[in-house]
C-alpha cells in the first residue's frame, strides 16, 4: 500500500479507518485543550428570576423587581422567556449599591 500525504484536498473516501480515527482524535484533543481554561475556571452560579434574587439578597419581591430593572441589569441573562441572574455579580453589584445609598 502506498503512503501519501494527507492534506485538505484529500478525499475522505481515500482515508483508511485508522487515518480517520487519528484525525478525529487530534481534532478532539485540540478542542479540549482550547476549552480546558474554561472548564477548569470558576463555575458560575445562577439564580432564576425574581424569586431567585429575593432569596439571594434577602429582599422583598418589590425590591427585587426594582433592582432587576435598574442596577442589577448587568448580571441578568435572558434565554427566551427565562431570566437568569449571575449570583456572584448580583451580590457584588448589590453590595456597592447599598454602600452608596
Amino acid at each position: 500500500m502506498m503512503d501519501y500525504q494527507i492534506n485538505d484536498s484529500t478525499p475522505l473516501a481515500m482515508l483508511t479507518v485508522g487515518q480517520q480515527k487519528q484525525i478525529i482524535k487530534s481534532t478532539m484533543e485540540e478542542v479540549l485543550s482550547s476549552l480546558s481554561p474554561i472548564l477548569e475556571g470558576e463555575k458560575k452560579r445562577f439564580v432564576y428570576a425574581t424569586s431567585g434574587v429575593m432569596d439571594l439578597l434577602k429582599i422583598s419581591r418589590v425590591q427585587a423587581k426594582e433592582l432587576m430593572k435598574g442596577v442589577l441589569k448587568p448580571a441578568i441573562h435572558k434565554n427566551g422567556r427565562r431570566v437568569y441572574v449571575d449570583a456572584e455579580q448580583a451580590i457584588r453589584i448589590f453590595d456597592e449599591y447599598v454602600k452608596h445609598k
